[in-house]
């Protein structure tokens, strides 16, 4: 999966993927992109202070450093509650933005479908019976199956037909 970290969503300059790890840092939370063996954008972890080697070692880390993680996420979360009702609003109207954005693509692609949906219109109901499915349609109607022939879809005539030829319709004498 590629992540496209240069995207700006919320149009105040600054890269989306950039606020999210800052507000992870804020947080003291490991970010794979520090990483120098390799990098790994998506990656967040909490450490305690506690390298890989001390985890596989048993180490775990205290219940003071969980309370610890634990106030200082509720009070980031308190603070992004606390935000102005301006900022908000701004935030909202971001969202939404992006949201129309996203749907006024959805309906270039639905419009893109329209000579699709047309010819599948046309085909679903048929003017007149084809000839290829008189037979069919001529014994389904003596066999009191149908008693309107015309104006059924391509498939529905050939249903008839397959049923007829399948010996389960009985054949209609031509007069």
């Amino acid at each position: 999966m590629s992540w496209d970290t240069k995207r700006d969503g919320d149009g105040d300059g600054v890269a989306d993927w950039d606020e999210v790890v800052a507000d992870a840092k804020r947080l003291e939370w490991e970010w794979g992109g520090d990483w120098t063996s390799f990098k790994d954008l998506p990656h967040f972890q909490m450490t305690f202070g506690l390298s890989t080697a001390d985890f596989r070692a048993g180490k775990r880390p205290t219940k003071a450093q969980l309370d610890a993680a634990m106030a200082k996420t509720n009070a980031e979360k308190a603070k992004e509650e606390e935000l102005p009702m301006e900022e908000k609003k701004e935030l909202e109207l971001a969202a939404l933005r992006e949201e129309v954005k996203e749907l006024r693509g959805v309906v270039e692609d639905l419009k893109g479908l329209a000579p699709l949906v047309k010819a599948l219109q046309d085909r679903a109901s048929l003017a007149h019976v084809p000839p290829w499915a008189e037979p069919a349609v001529k014994a389904a109607v003596a066999a009191g199956l149908i008693n309107m022939p015309e104006g059924g879809s391509q498939d529905f005539y050939r249903i008839l037909a397959v049923l007829y030829r399948g010996g389960l319709l009985s054949a209609v004498k031509e007069a």
